[in-house]
């Protein structure tokens, strides 16, 4: 991504783009504030509040911030046919939800404007069902015995729904100013 950026950067003609590579856990005393801080999809992390917090800190005007919708990456009707016994708890809970976040944003003051993006899923335009099988397994390792003859007779049942790989990902895009809503 920061290659990306980078080259992105170069073609703009944008010479005041310094892309920084760290973790969430990583001491941030290094970076410099800067106009506008982003995190994209990147938040599943163990202390919320802590990251938060840092892109607060570091951001001069603004701050943009996506966070998965529904706590899933993939349709939550295919991972039930991945296993159709629910494993114990903890893991049969779905990934925390944007709400967490505006939740953690609440208890710091902060009030974001909140939209959402949809996109298609992870599982779309597969040319036929190894191909899907194939996507499936770089998400949730490999798919056989029964489970894969489940999602075999879903992908079969409704061409149309499987050319979509099930329901579409929503994303909430989190916005705020720095100083004030």
């Amino acid at each position: 991504m920061l290659d990306q950026l980078r080259q992105d950067a170069t073609a703009a003609g944008a010479d005041n783009i310094i892309p920084m590579l760290r973790a969430w856990e990583d001491d941030w005393s290094d970076i410099p504030a800067c106009d506008i801080a982003i995190a994209s999809r990147s938040t599943l992390v163990g202390d919320l509040g802590d990251a938060l917090e840092k892109l607060h800190a570091h951001a001069r005007q603004r701050v943009y911030l996506t966070y998965l919708v529904g706590g899933h990456f993939f349709d939550p009707e295919i991972g039930a046919l991945l296993d159709p016994a629910p494993p114990p708890l903890p893991l049969q809970l779905p990934l925390p939800d944007h709400f967490l976040v505006l939740g953690v944003l609440h208890r710091m003051g902060i009030s974001p404007r909140v939209d959402f993006i949809e996109t298609p899923s992870r599982l779309a335009g597969c040319e036929n069902f190894e191909a899907f099988l194939e996507r499936l397994a770089w998400t949730h390792g490999p798919v056989t015995g029964k489970a894969r003859q489940r999602l075999q007779a879903w992908y079969e049942a409704n061409p149309e729904r499987a050319a979509l790989g099930g329901r579409p990902m929503r994303w909430a895009f989190m916005a705020w100013s720095r100083h004030g809503n």
